[in-house]
């Protein structure tokens, strides 16, 4: 999968919990902390991680995207950072254009998802959300257009 195009816009609205600015840490930094469970099973890899950090600086959960190359699928899991549920997490995988998603939502103690959408030969918009509480606000991404497979 080639990872041709990203691009990062806010999310808040879409989750309807709060109309809080949303704060976004890509990367890593902080899988150690909450790590990966390997919940999409076997040969997927991670090929992204996004820290969730609310506007209050609260670290709430992880999201991780992963693929599997054998098989064509992406898989999303929006992880929640052990104490902090149940909380509310969604993940979302959707054909870019339309023509296909896969998501999960709701309140959970460990995590959102798994999701999965087959997409050799396409590319996906990549999209999640956890909520805080009011003082906290909540934490989102939308990449869109930019893993293409």
């Amino acid at each position: 999968m080639t990872n041709t195009r990203r691009r990062i816009a806010t999310f808040a609205g879409a989750l309807a919990l709060a109309s809080a600015a949303v704060a976004l840490t890509p990367g890593a930094a902080n899988a150690a902390s909450n790590p990966y469970n390997g919940v999409c099973g076997a040969g997927y890899a991670v090929i992204d991680h996004i820290k969730m950090t609310t506007t209050a600086g609260k670290h709430l959960g992880n999201a991780y995207l992963t693929y599997n190359s054998s098989n064509g699928y992406n898989c999303s899991v929006m992880q929640v950072v052990p104490g902090e549920g149940p909380i509310y997490a969604k993940t979302t995988l959707q054909l870019t254009g339309g023509g296909g998603a896969d998501q999960d939502d709701g309140y959970f103690f460990s995590y959102a998802g798994p999701v999965y959408l087959y997409a050799k030969n396409s590319c996906i918009d990549w999209i999640g959300g956890i909520g805080g509480n009011s003082s906290e606000g909540l934490a989102g991404h939308f990449i869109g257009n930019s893993y293409c497979g």
